[in-house]
């Protein structure tokens, strides 16, 4: 019998060969929903970044997974200040260092404490948090990320084969670009963070995920479920950081339940528009350095032990064996006075 991991790899390599086969003029909703895919829009919520459900990434609260309230204020009256005196000089000439966060103060009296991590965001996040005065959290105080760069998938099987290769090109031009992945360098955790480049033309329909966004979602699961490190896996949670050219961007989480492949979405953000701005970064920034969440990622073999033992001790296959239990032991206290009668016989003369 064909076991959930071989059904839910057969399925991704179905989806990877059909939507290769597409153009981006042949990709819409209505393609998806024939293939089996399934997709969900997301939104920002009033409590923080766009919610996913179920929720395999989990933003880290405080300081170091979202922008500081209070350093965003100052910033944006030094930057508003700065402006207003030199309404001459060019915008780039305006921007005034922006204060540091409370963490980078912490870090310059213990420079060498072992508990700080440091976070290297993307550039295009860092260009626009300078452009629109807010201060991005350079380190965190805490044991290191649980997903990191240069894992399996960047050093794995997609190398030796074109169509799982992390980008696309026609007539030396870049089409998308995976720029990283982040993930599990001791592969218990499946989950792994995408960070994408795509050509804003290949964006058709902004309430579902494109075709170059589809394209490096399926080979980056079909690339990870083949290597040897993931084999006890079969749920593979990606989370995409997905740059629409280079001022608008969303984010994405597809998995697989076993049955067809679910992809989230939020709306397109737009990193330029001073009013969209900070609920676009402050997302991009908390989804960044985030963390699996431990719940999700069960490995199959546990949890199907976990379920037949229970299905086995209550269910039906429970009471069966129970009944078979209870005859051969009334069968075996038959057998026992039989031969017992017997050897009193054997005596009696």
């Amino acid at each position: 019998m064909e076991t959930k991991r071989q059904k839910v790899y057969t399925d991704i390599v179905r989806l990877h060969e059909e939507v290769e086969k597409r153009g981006p003029k042949r990709f819409s909703t209505s393609c998806l929903e024939e293939l089996g895919i399934k997709v969900r829009r997301r939104s920002v919520s009033q409590q923080g970044p766009v919610r996913f459900k179920p929720c395999f990434f989990e933003t880290a609260p405080g300081p170091t997974s979202s922008l500081s309230p209070e350093d965003a204020k100052r910033a944006g009256s030094a930057s508003s200040a700065s402006a207003t005196s030199s309404s001459g000089s060019s915008p780039s000439s305006s921007l005034t260092p922006l204060p540091s966060p409370t963490t980078a103060s912490d870090i310059d009296d213990e420079p060498n404490d072992p508990r700080v991590v440091d976070i290297a965001y993307p550039a295009i996040i860092e260009k626009f948090a300078q452009k629109h005065g807010l201060s991005l959290p350079k380190s965190k105080i805490g044991s290191p990320r649980s997903l990191q760069k240069k894992g399996a998938t960047e050093k794995g099987k997609w190398r030796a084969e074109p169509t799982l290769e992390l980008q696309e090109t026609h007539e030396y031009r870049t089409l998308w670009e995976v720029s990283q992945v982040l993930e599990d360098h001791t592969h218990h955790k499946p989950h792994a963070i995408v960070e994408l480049l795509t050509d804003a033309r290949l964006v058709i329909d902004s309430s579902s995920p494109s075709w170059s966004e589809m394209k490096a979602i399926l080979r980056v699961l079909r690339t990870r479920m083949s290597l040897r490190h993931f084999e006890h896996h079969w749920k593979f949670p990606v989370l995409v950081l997905s740059y629409i050219g280079l001022r608008s961007g969303r984010i994405l989480q597809a998995h697989h339940t076993g049955r067809h492949l679910v992809v989230e979405c939020s709306q397109i953000f737009e990193f330029d528009h001073s009013a969209t701005a900070r609920d676009a970064l402050n997302s991009f920034v908390q989804y960044y350095a985030c963390e699996p969440v431990d719940k999700a990622y069960l490995s199959r073999s546990e949890h199907e032990e976990d379920s037949w033992r229970r299905f086995g001790k209550w269910g039906v296959l429970g009471k069966r064996r129970r009944s078979e239990n209870e005859d051969s032991s009334r069968y075996e206290n038959k057998s026992r006075l039989r031969s017992w009668w017997y050897r009193k016989l054997r005596h009696v003369k």
